[in-house]
């Protein structure tokens, strides 16, 4: 389904003792840029949520806000900074003597001083914080992709409804081609007459001049392409592939093409034709590039091989029992790809096309690759 790179998407809620609130909001990119700004104690769930979203979310530019409020007071304490307070103590009391002057001071006078009391949050669990914190994400995200769907819709019924528009062009093209034909043909009869008055004329060599003139206007091949490349235009935009790449590059076609059939008009209603054709392929350009695509993310999983990040269903140890019989499962029905180059198989990547490849590299290490912002994305 078509969805738009803006969006945004609110949730908050009370869980556990804590107040937790996550704001998502998008806008057009060329891949996937995250920024987060959460309390800095919470820094830890920078990376976490970033891995989150991006599991849901392929392309734009993504700002995320993430509040955390303590509502459990038991999970802070006061502690007096002795050494500093005795130390404001005896500059009092040095002060008093030095100076003749009353000693009015008490508790609540020293405890106003900088840093006497020190207010220190005992540790908290960040897995429990992240858990809680994913929940109201997930809720934020749910809302931030359907705003992005129903952008998606619209931009989706807008750019099949400018294609019908193109190929409604291409239907008026079609029919109006012949008929410049036929007018280059009366009009050449009739300067011909006007030149040379009673005197008779070779059909065979105005035929001939004709045929010339409509082999340079023919753009019927044009006409058939520009059809062919709107079916396959709408097929993309309907398609959950990886198509940006082709998406451009099947505009480009479609520009070309029409530019073919600008230069070898010579109509002045095909040329106005063509000149709106090329605003709705401006048009849709534009609304592309803010659809966000399924774009393939690539990992390098050792020597040189690389398979889509997207794929993965899971990266597990080849060293268990269950693990091992799988794999030889895999090579028994030809699944399992061997990508070691002799080496000892350290990892076991389950694809979610059934298949099984055996990396000479950790676990760890390609989770790691995976899970890094990769930039080899499909444009």
């Amino acid at each position: 389904m078509v969805k738009s790179m803006t969006g945004f998407g609110r949730a908050c809620k009370e869980i556990d003792g804590y107040m937790i609130t996550v704001e998502i909001k998008s806008v057009n990119h060329r891949y996937f840029e995250f920024s987060c700004r959460c309390p800095r104690q919470y820094g830890f769930i920078d990376d976490k949520i970033k891995s989150f979203i991006n599991s849901k979310v392929a392309r734009g530019k993504i700002e995320c806000f993430v509040g955390i409020e303590a509502l459990n007071t038991e999970s802070a304490d006061v502690v007096v900074n002795n050494t500093l307070a005795g130390a404001y103590v005896k500059a009092l009391k040095e002060l008093s003597d030095n100076y003749c002057l009353k000693e009015d001071f008490g508790a609540s006078t020293v405890a106003r001083f900088p840093d006497v009391l020190i207010v220190r949050k005992s540790e908290e669990d960040e897995d429990k914080i992240w858990q809680l914190v994913k929940t109201v994400a997930d809720e934020a995200v749910e809302k931030f992709i359907e705003m992005r769907k129903v952008e998606g819709k619209r931009m989706y019924d807008d750019v099949y409804s400018r294609s019908q528009f193109i190929l409604d062009t291409v239907s008026f093209i079609e029919e109006r081609s012949p008929q410049t034909v036929k007018e280059y043909n009366d009009k050449l009869v009739e300067r011909v007459h006007e030149l040379l008055g009673d005197v008779s004329l070779d059909e065979s060599r105005l035929l001939q001049e004709v045929a010339i003139y409509a082999d340079k206007v023919a753009v019927a091949e044009e006409t058939v392409r520009l059809r062919s490349h709107i079916s396959q235009l709408r097929d993309f935009i309907s398609s959950d592939e990886a198509v940006g790449r082709k998406l451009d590059f099947l505009i480009q076609e479609i520009n070309r093409e029409t530019n073919t059939i600008g230069s070898k008009c010579n109509d002045v209603e095909i040329a106005r034709k063509v000149v709106d054709v090329k605003a709705e392929i401006e048009k849709i350009r534009e609304q592309i590039q803010n659809i966000e695509w399924l774009f393939m993310k690539l990992v390098n999983i050792g020597f040189g091989n690389i398979v889509s990040a997207q794929r993965i269903v899971a990266i597990v140890s080849p060293e268990s029992a269950p693990i091992k019989r799988m794999v030889q499962e895999a090579k028994d029905n030809k699944t399992a790809v061997d990508a070691t180059y002799g080496r000892r198989t350290r990892a076991v990547l389950i694809m979610d096309s059934g298949h099984i490849i055996l990396s000479a590299v950790q676990p760890e290490t390609v989770a790691g690759r995976v899970d890094k912002d990769i930039d080899q994305e499909e444009n």
